[in-house]
């Protein structure tokens, strides 16, 4: 990408003669690719695609192509129109007295196009701008924040483990979303065979059933949606389940509780499910409540008071202190200068 933007900058005896050689009465982005050209034509026809959505032309004297130059800021004329052409026309050619030509731009385009009236620098050169760059400027660092595709996994596996988590925590979270835990379906695909059997009905124990789509589990994601104020997706996909969570308030953060809510669901539904397996306990999501907010009085205890007032809080139609009774959690009322520290429940210190 960075030799595209050397090319098209024309900022070099190298370019000039690339343009010289190989495009001569035509525009750079619709010169047919030939094998017999050289390596570096080669790879520049490779990239100018992906390049070429991030140019931007400011006019100036207006030597740009009309039809295949990005200068009215979303895509190239000829993009727009769908039209495949090959005329070299200039900006300039549509302009008179170094104004813009009303009467001729409306015999080759359509109206709403003619009417778009965009600023003329006179007196200056065609400038172009990287717009992926918020200095205008080409940087090999933006130009790969504007192309690559972020990770949604790489996030996740980053917040499995979260200081707040004990490491047993972790650990099991990094093996569920590794698909590694050891459900009847995984034990099957191993080559064990026996019936496989749902801890709390009779359906089939699949990963996705056993901590999302069971009827059981999904009583204990609605209590907790309930308290956040947060409408659950529909979803089988543990991945977009967790980023739901993360992503669902305005000031999602490492800091944010809702970025530990559902590590620790999905933590207290494998013990409670390992406990109806191999204890003959019965399934409860009661039992899931309960130790979850157990854990999470004794996590918000352990943690140093948070000082600030009013970090991070989530979308709630409740006050703080309303909503921690919810979460079994003692209030303490008093001025605004004590809430310190109730509001650990919003808010971990790492």
């Amino acid at each position: 990408m960075k030799l595209w933007w050397r090319f098209r900058s024309k900022s070099s005896l190298w370019s000039e003669y690339l343009h010289g050689r190989y495009c001569r009465n035509l525009h750079p982005t619709i010169v047919p690719y030939n094998r017999n050209y050289s390596a570096v034509w080669h790879r520049l026809c490779l990239i100018r695609d992906v390049a070429e959505r991030f140019l931007f032309w400011t006019l100036g004297e207006g030597s740009i192509s009309f039809w295949h130059d990005n200068w009215l800021g979303e895509k190239p004329l000829a993009q727009l129109l769908h039209r495949d052409t090959y005329t070299i026309e200039s900006v300039s050619y549509y302009w008179h007295k170094g104004d813009w030509n009303v009467f001729q731009i409306l015999r080759t385009v359509p109206v709403p196009f003619a009417q778009t009236q965009i600023p003329i620098a006179a007196g200056q050169g065609d400038k172009i701008v990287w717009t992926g760059s918020s200095a205008g400027d080409f940087s090999t660092k933006w130009a790969w924040e504007s192309i690559r595709q972020a990770s949604l996994q790489r996030q996740l596996l980053a917040d499995v483990w979260h200081r707040s988590l004990r490491p047993t925590i972790s650990v099991f979270l990094w093996q569920l979303f590794q698909d590694r835990i050891p459900v009847d379906t995984r034990m099957q695909q191993k080559g064990f065979s026996f019936p496989s059997k749902c801890q709390c009905c009779e359906a089939e124990e699949t990963v996705s059933y056993l901590f999302i789509e069971n009827t059981e589990v999904q009583g204990v994601w609605q209590h907790f949606a309930v308290l956040f104020g947060l409408c659950l997706c529909d979803t089988r996909s543990l991945t977009h389940m967790v980023h739901f969570w993360r992503y669902s308030t305005p000031f999602h953060s490492d800091l944010h509780i809702q970025t530990l809510i559902p590590f620790l669901i999905l933590w207290f539904t494998k013990t409670q499910r390992n406990t109806a397996k191999y204890r003959g306990v019965p399934f409860s999501i009661d039992d899931i409540i309960f130790e979850f907010q157990r854990h999470l009085r004794t996590l918000l205890f352990l943690e140093p008071p948070v000082l600030s007032v009013g970090v991070h809080r989530p979308r709630l139609g409740l006050s703080s202190i309303q909503t921690a009774p919810l979460l079994g959690i003692q209030a303490w009322r008093g001025r605004r200068a004590s809430l310190g520290i109730w509001l650990g429940i919003y808010t971990l210190h790492i």
